[in-house]
């Protein structure tokens, strides 16, 4: 009980944006080295700490797509990594674009933005609520309000092959709720991605949004498996884990090649 009330107080006393700035900026201050024995013996999740460990690995990754890029900040948190990858920006909202002009213009040659929406199939006139990053297809599961737009919608599959961005080794794809739909039009390059970055839902936030058992199990049937954690989100309501970004790896990838502890 008395864990709880300490809980509940800081939660109103220091927001939760707050402490994860706060403990990010403190890693940032220390050494590599450092700072993965600090995440391991706080098991703290980050984006920083899954690239680190892939670069210190050795993987090669020189196309990357990020679907849902809203004003570019992700792409260019991974950049700092893969200087020399190739990186598409794929975003809806057609006010993030002089943003992503920003982000592409600081990487002239290898970094390009589109503003599409993408799902399952090419139509027309489809729905999109817009409420900034949380954006999506979907409406709001609560009945919150946001701006309804009518987009055309094209498939990943589509935009990617008339895109310069080349073999993609890793995909990312943030939409609140409606990453499945658009893997399911993303077949081809599925057969031929690596790693596949996914926001997941652990509390149904959208109308119709799969949880973590439904995406575990969409990866699983294409021959993926979870391989990290690379972001937590909890909800300011109660604290509960909301969202958390994971990172799928091909079955057959050199990453989890050997099995067991050592």
């Amino acid at each position: 009980m008395l864990k709880q009330m300490i809980w509940q107080a800081a939660n109103k006393l220091v927001p939760v944006r707050f402490r994860a700035s706060l403990a990010t900026g403190l890693l940032r201050s220390l050494d590599a080295e450092s700072r993965r024995r600090v995440q391991g013996w706080l098991s703290i999740v980050s984006l920083e700490s899954t690239c680190e460990q892939l670069v210190g690995l050795g993987v090669a990754i020189d196309g990357i797509v990020d679907v849902g890029a809203h004003e570019g900040k992700w792409t260019r948190a991974v950049k700092r990594y893969f200087p020399e990858a190739r990186v598409l920006m794929l975003e809806a909202e057609r006010s993030k674009e002089s943003e992503l002009e920003k982000v592409a213009a600081c990487w002239p040659g290898t970094v390009w933005y589109a503003i599409e929406l993408v799902g399952e199939k090419a139509r027309r006139g489809v729905e999109f609520h817009q409420a900034e990053s949380g954006s999506s297809v979907l409406a709001d599961a609560t009945g919150g309000g946001a701006d309804t737009v009518l987009l055309d919608m094209k498939t990943l599959d589509g935009v990617v092959s008339n895109s310069r961005v080349g073999k993609v080794d890793l995909l990312k794809i943030d939409t609140q709720g409606y990453e499945l739909k658009i893997l399911g039009g993303a077949s081809r390059l599925l057969s031929t991605v690596e790693l596949v970055l996914l926001e997941v839902s652990l509390i149904r936030l959208y109308e119709d949004s799969p949880l973590l058992a439904d995406v575990v199990s969409f990866m699983d049937s294409h021959g993926f498996r979870a391989y990290d954690l690379c972001e937590v989100h909890l909800r300011p309501l109660d604290g509960a884990m909301a969202q958390v970004d994971v990172l799928f790896v091909r079955n057959d990838s050199r990453l989890v090649a050997r099995e067991g502890w050592q």
